[in-house]
């Protein structure tokens, strides 16, 4: 095809209402960056795909923090999400698979799991069965993007966040990063004795200013620097540990059941109300 046939063709498909992908697909083209050539040399505005979602979806539903549920999700999200221009995703291991149904349903979405294996880091011979849940949607990840939660949250993280969560919502947004990102034993042996710790990681100003701030007995807390700029929050006496459990458990309507189990086990003893 000559080049003055080449352009009329694709402006005839451009006023059929395609878009690069598919004139390049339709004229045979293996990529579609020489039709993207072309509209920036005769500037031509881009036209995004369509998509066409085969799931369900509350694409607003990150708009406004104002449920007990949509507190916790967004906690879990920052500690165990994957936060795009365009998704989100949540990698889990199997065990924790009803939390991520939870959110699903939460999300009003019918999107199916998907299930896979991946190797173990800590042990090349074994692997990993892991859960995970994707959503793409550009509407339904942007108020997590004007939150500042991108693809570096891990380091990026701070106390900013609480301003889009009311005060008496706080600690069910704790919560779900607690369950996403904290560690929790209770009475476990070992060979050197009976442990109970509480550990959550983070960078220094969101434990400061989140668990720190916020846990009423945080004087009884101590750092741990892991890394350049990831700390770790910890409790380690079976009081405080308890304590603890207590503060962020009780009452609560969402949590990850393999947690809120330990904080069950350690009901048998009294703790005050906080």
């Amino acid at each position: 095809m000559k080049t003055e046939e080449l352009k009329n063709e694709i402006f005839d498909l451009y006023n059929q209402g395609k878009n690069a992908k598919e004139i390049a697909r339709e004229l045979g083209f293996k990529y579609h960056q020489p039709i993207y050539n072309f509209f920036k040399k005769y500037n031509i505005k881009h036209r995004e795909r369509v998509f066409n979602r085969k799931y369900t979806l509350n694409e607003n539903y990150f708009r406004v923090i104002n449920t007990e549920e949509k507190a916790y999700i967004l906690g879990f999200v920052c500690a165990d999400g994957y936060i795009g221009q365009d998704r989100l995703n949540i990698y889990l291991s199997v065990v924790d698979t009803e939390i991520l149904e939870m959110i699903k349903k939460e999300f009003n979405s019918n999107q199916i799991l998907k299930f896979y294996e991946r190797p173990n880091p800590y042990n090349k011979e074994k692997t990993c069965k892991m859960v995970e849940l994707q959503i793409s949607s550009r509407k339904f990840v942007k108020p997590l993007l004007n939150m500042n939660l991108g693809i570096n949250k891990t380091y990026t993280l701070n106390s900013d966040i609480l301003k889009f969560i009311p005060r008496y919502l706080v600690k069910d947004f704790l919560r779900g990063y607690f369950d996403g990102d904290g560690n929790v034993m209770y009475g476990k042996k070992y060979t050197s004795g009976i442990k109970y710790n509480i550990n959550i990681c983070g960078n220094e100003e969101f434990l400061l200013n989140t668990y720190q701030k916020h846990f009423p007995s945080s004087n009884k807390m101590y750092f741990e620097k892991k890394s350049k700029q990831t700390f770790v929050w910890k409790l380690s006496s079976k009081d405080k540990v308890k304590e603890f459990l207590h503060w962020l458990y009780n009452n609560s309507k969402i949590h990850l059941n393999r947690k809120y189990k330990i904080y069950l086990k350690s009901k048998h003893a009294h703790v005050k109300p906080i």
